[in-house]
């Protein structure tokens, strides 16, 4: 009797736990759907310096809120399922140094607003469904040593502006639908030492590209080039891969 006893009332406990806590089943199984991006979740005092929520599977739109954090240095969101555009108001972070928007499922183009943010240095917004032209406003970010907007949709032309970011070691833009000549004023990107624009819509090679004396790699494949071949690219002395 007494054993009878204390098992009620183990199981009068263990009622009222779950009854505290409820766990809704899925239906049919299936796993519970990923969580959407509440920005309260991870920075509910809005004083976030770091914010890396890398891989974490969250869903829906960028919030916009993330505008208003303004003692945040680096912002990671890579390999999530975000979808929807890029908040202009990300340009109002003066503090950021990071933005990795990598692996998603964004869309839209990409805010002219980024370019105000005179402190990054690394800006990665690869491998997602992005649209429209590159912003010539990424010319002002002059502290950028890392630039990745390979693997999108853009279109329009290279703005010329990209020629100013002197401190860039790698210029990746391939996989995209970018069209018209390469602009010349990427010769003067003295620091480069890959240059990727496969994958494009590209039609002219400038002579200015053998300038870039510390190119190892260059890769103009899968485009629709015309005319010659550049001879000054016969002084790319350090080149390793054409």
């Amino acid at each position: 009797m007494r054993l009878l006893q204390r098992l009620l009332a183990a199981l009068a406990v263990f009622v009222v736990s779950i009854a505290a806590n409820p766990v809704s089943a899925p239906a049919n199984g299936d796993p519970p759907p990923p969580p959407a991006f509440d920005l309260d979740d991870f920075c509910p005092d809005k004083d976030c310096v770091v914010l890396n929520l890398r891989g974490l599977e969250l869903t829906g739109s960028i919030p916009a809120e993330l505008g208003e954090l303004s003692n945040l240095t680096s912002l990671d969101l890579n390999g999530n399922g975000l979808s929807g555009s890029i908040p202009a108001e990300l340009g109002e972070l003066s503090n950021l140094t990071s933005l990795d928007l990598n692996g998603n499922g964004l869309s839209g183009s990409i805010p002219a607003e980024l370019g105000e943010l005179s402190n990054l240095t690394s800006l990665d917004l690869n491998g997602n469904g992005l649209s429209g032209s590159i912003p010539a406003e990424l010319g002002e970010l002059s502290n950028l040593t890392s630039l990745g907007l390979y693997n999108n949709r853009l279109s329009g032309s290279i703005p010329a502006e990209l020629g100013k970011l002197s401190n860039l070691p790698a210029l990746r833009l391939w996989g995209n639908r970018l069209s018209g000549s390469i602009p010349a004023e990427l010769g003067k990107l003295s620091n480069l030492t890959e240059l990727w624009l496969g994958d494009n819509r590209l039609s002219g090679i400038p002579a200015e590209l053998g300038e870039l004396s510390n190119l190892t790699s260059l890769d103009l494949n899968g485009n629709e080039l015309s005319g010659s071949i550049p001879a000054e690219l016969g002084e790319l002395s350090n080149l390793t891969h054409l």
